[in-house]
């Protein structure tokens, strides 16, 4: 099959690309075909080297973009349009109505991007974790049966713990922060920056305190930063990707992070402290677990209505008091991650719903043979 994937971002990096870009290279490893529609930069430039067509576009004349992917399906049939919000969700639903073919669509965020207006002209809505689904849900006339969960799920085969222990040598406890350093991320950087302030008043000198991100508020949140870490350091990275970035949360004795990388570090066996855009999930214990699941580790709430700044000085002083407790989180984190996000299981579950939704539009429009002959949508063995 060949699947159309159109995304729409204004940053650099982050969860969706690597979401989406996941998800394309599943497929061509699969022996199927995926192009990106997406705007210029770095992440555009980067798909031809993983084997996936790319069509570059800044959403602003959608008839242009349009006529383009025609083209491609002249040359290169498409058989299904995998869509996110916003601009590209209206590209997808475009091109879906053109080329009579399924669109799948998936919301990653706090948002409904009145889907209740177009939800009978899509196929699957998928969401990242069922607390983005049930708010969906809440929307008035929304049936809920097509409404399924596809977590955005770290590598596991990449990201995963060392043998031994590499954590710091010099006595102190290195903590990492990992996030985009933009303004849709304000809540995780004053989070963070309570969580320096209080190891300043309390274990000064004890910390190593290493941020792996950028953006727009790098700048800002570095002065900052300074101006409350006391007698510890801290290190500014920039963006990591790759090897490096499995280093830093392996380098480090625990983590603050949102959404995907919170499941990146929790993969790496490595403690894990919560924090997404819209809440304070906190310490993944025992006690906290099923709520970072359920919300994405931080993709649903209320910011700082729900949150206290003791809240982050309590996590700290359990992480800070025992190794022994933080090697056992990150077992724990390990095996929330093979029962939860396998990297494998979810990007099948993924293929799955891909071959359900050609195969349902084809009967729908009295082709089901046809295509199921033609396309060959046998399962992955």
């Amino acid at each position: 099959m060949h699947v159309i994937m159109p995304v729409f971002f204004k940053a650099a990096h982050g969860g969706l690309h690597e979401n989406v870009l996941a998800a394309a290279r599943f497929l061509i490893d699969n022996n199927h075909k995926a192009t990106i529609v997406c705007p210029r930069g770095p992440f555009a430039d980067s798909l031809s080297g993983f084997g996936v067509g790319v069509i570059q576009t800044n959403y602003l004349d959608l008839e242009a973009t349009l006529n383009e992917i025609m083209n491609l399906h002249d040359v290169d049939p498409i058989d299904l349009v995998h869509a996110h919000p916003f601009a590209s969700r209206k590209l997808g639903l475009m091109l879906s109505e053109k080329l009579n073919i399924p669109i799948v669509l998936t919301f990653h965020g706090k948002y409904t991007d009145d889907i209740s207006q177009y939800v009978d002209k899509v196929s699957a809505v998928l969401a990242v974790s069922f607390g983005i689904r049930d708010y969906l849900l809440a929307e008035q006339s929304i049936k809920p049966q097509k409404f399924h969960v596809v977590p955005n799920v770290p590598d596991t085969g990449f990201f995963q713990p060392v043998s031994e222990n590499s954590q710091s040598t010099d006595g102190k406890i290195s903590v990492a922060l990992v996030s985009r350093l933009d303004k849709d991320k304000a809540f995780i950087l004053d989070v963070f920056a309570d969580a320096v302030e209080y190891a300043a008043e309390n274990y000064s000198g004890q910390l190593s305190w290493i941020v792996v991100g950028n953006g727009t508020q790098l700048e800002e949140f570095r002065t900052r930063l300074d101006a409350v870490r006391g007698g510890n350091s801290i290190e500014f990275r920039g963006w990591l990707e790759g090897e490096p970035l499995r280093s830093a949360y392996q380098s480090s004795d625990f983590v603050f992070a949102p959404g995907r990388c919170a499941l990146e570090a929790m993969s790496c066996g490595v403690p894990t402290i919560a924090v997404g855009s819209k809440s304070y999930c906190g310490l993944v214990n025992a006690e906290t677990w099923q709520q970072g699941v359920y919300s994405n580790f931080g993709g649903v709430g209320n910011q700082h209505t729900d949150y206290k700044p003791e809240m982050v000085h309590q996590d700290m002083d359990n992480l800070l008091a025992s190794k022994s407790y933080r090697i056992g989180l990150g077992n724990f984190g390990i095996s929330i991650i093979q029962q939860f996000f396998d990297f494998q299981k979810i990007h099948t579950q993924l293929l799955g719903i891909y071959r359900l939704a050609i195969t349902s539009y084809a009967l729908d429009k009295g082709e089901g043979g046809k295509v199921c002959e033609e396309k060959k949508l046998n399962t992955i063995r």
